[in-house]
């Protein structure tokens, strides 16, 4: 066991050890000035063609939300796509990533198991399994939302790390209000081999404590709670109560206190540790 922990913490250490590449002075502006004239062209294709054309065909009301649709769903995120893959960023290792490319939320914890122990220790602890995003369950969302109906089960936006979707989402719907949630992504870190019962779960926990409109890209999204470091506790805490935790060790990622915002502008502070639960019973 203690090989395996050593094993898993190595890899850890290999990745949060690698730094993030920036493009020198030129690039950079370079960048900006292609950034620029694309950015140009999508506001000039839209007021001169697209939305006059929406507003000529539908009513007032329809051509509007038609037009909202199109700028935060459509446009802006097109021009996000644009810059990250311009810039060609490395990935950080503790920060995921939206569709968009933009850094998510913070990689604060991780746990050792097999899927099935992982599964069955947060359905123990009162987490329940986030539904997919579907046009039903993203209706439903909406409809819980603006009602304020509980959904205990309700999705979650796509988080990417190094590339990939997050394998498993849990949460915890508080006092049946689906503005406010404890949530966790896990991804399954995938440099060790498929039939290690031993797998290495990466997550990012994050508490939503409210609704609104992100100033970024004008959607309307869960707005989380600063302190993600609780939330990490917090969901420590809860696997801890089910007594099918072995050991648990508080593990450097960025390795230093720092304040950043999420894709969707969200503010967050962290001390940059990440907690490591390692699960019995892995077979």
């Amino acid at each position: 066991m203690a090989k395996k922990n050593i094993q898993h913490e190595s890899l850890l250490t290999r990745d949060f050890n690698t730094q993030s590449v920036e493009p020198n002075f030129f690039v950079r502006w370079g960048i900006r000035a292609v950034v620029l004239i694309i950015g140009w062209f999508v506001i000039y294709f839209s007021v001169k063609w697209f939305i006059p054309k929406i507003f000529q065909a539908t009513p007032l009301i329809i051509s509007i939300f038609l037009a909202y649709i199109y700028v935060t769903y459509i446009a802006l995120p097109a021009l996000a796509r644009v810059i990250t893959r311009a810039i060609n960023r490395q990935n950080i290792p503790h920060r995921s990533q939206t569709a968009d490319g933009l850094f998510g939320d913070p990689v604060n914890i991780a746990v050792v198991g097999s899927k099935m122990t992982l599964q069955k220790s947060m359905t123990l602890a009162g987490w329940r399994t986030a539904d997919k995003i579907t046009l039903k369950t993203a209706f439903k969302m909406i409809k819980s939302t603006l009602l304020r109906q509980s959904y205990p089960n309700a999705p979650v936006y796509n988080l990417y790390l190094r590339g990939k979707k997050q394998d498993m989402v849990f949460q915890q719907e508080v006092n049946k209000n689906p503005f406010r949630r404890h949530h966790v992504r896990f991804w399954r870190y995938t440099d060790l081999p498929e039939t290690d019962k031993n797998n290495l779960w990466l997550g990012a926990g994050t508490y939503d404590n409210g609704v609104g409109v992100c100033y970024r890209t004008g959607r309307v999204t869960h707005i989380i709670h600063p302190n993600v470091d609780a939330e990490r506790d917090y969901i420590v805490q809860s696997l801890d109560k089910t007594k099918l935790i072995n050991s648990v060790k508080k593990f450097p990622t960025a390795g230093y206190y720092y304040e950043s915002r999420n894709g969707y502008g969200h503010r967050f502070y962290t001390d940059g540790q990440l907690i490591m639960c390692y699960l019995k019973h892995h077979g």
